[in-house]
């Protein structure tokens, strides 16, 4: 099982722990599942499921909290034409199990590497959206070998003591120094 542990010292560690038997994940890509064919990889402990559309150079893309991989409906329409996109549903959303034990952004990211290992992805475009740009720059920081491209939309660094809006773009706007929330 992945380790949830982004450190690259334990990268190749946790690369190898991945408990995903490839060979056997080529010849049933899908398991069965209220009859029909659900493609899912066993990533971190959890049944994890995914698609995969298009050719080309890899697009992982990670949704918002509670949001799964229907949300990307437009973006992978589009981005197929182009690229090989990999969307999915996070831990306990959609049709991915839920985890048994409390997880943050680490584990998620560390789901994100086993998915790419499982589908012998070995660098990607990364595209994270709102948690999933955060998860995404958590790849990015502990796997920076594994990134080509990030693309961060409507996220955060995670910090929760800064905040969201950068004062230069407040003043950009013309929005008084000291002024408060409300004021807004």
């Amino acid at each position: 099982v992945c380790s949830s542990d982004l450190n690259q010292a334990t990268s190749a560690a946790r690369i190898r722990d991945c408990d995903l038997d490839i060979k056997a994940h080529r010849k049933l890509k899908c398991s069965s599942t209220e009859g029909g064919h659900v493609p899912k990889a066993q990533v971190n402990g959890i049944n994890m499921y995914y698609q995969v559309h298009g050719r080309g150079e890899p697009l992982v893309m990670i949704q918002g909290f509670g949001g799964g991989h229907e949300g990307w409906f437009f973006q992978t329409r589009a981005f197929r034409e182009h690229f090989q996109v990999i969307v999915f549903d996070n831990r306990g959303i959609g049709k991915t199990e839920r985890s048994p034990n409390p997880y943050g952004v680490e584990t998620m990211a560390a789901d994100t590497i086993c998915l790419m290992d499982s589908l012998e992805i070995e660098k990607a475009h990364v595209l994270g959206m709102s948690l999933g740009g955060v998860v995404a720059q958590e790849l990015a920081i502990g796997h920076p070998e594994r990134v080509m491209k990030l693309v961060l939309v409507c996220t955060t660094t995670g910090e929760a003591e800064t905040s969201d809006v950068h004062p230069d773009m407040l003043r950009a706007i013309g929005v008084k120094e000291g002024t408060t929330e409300p004021d807004l």
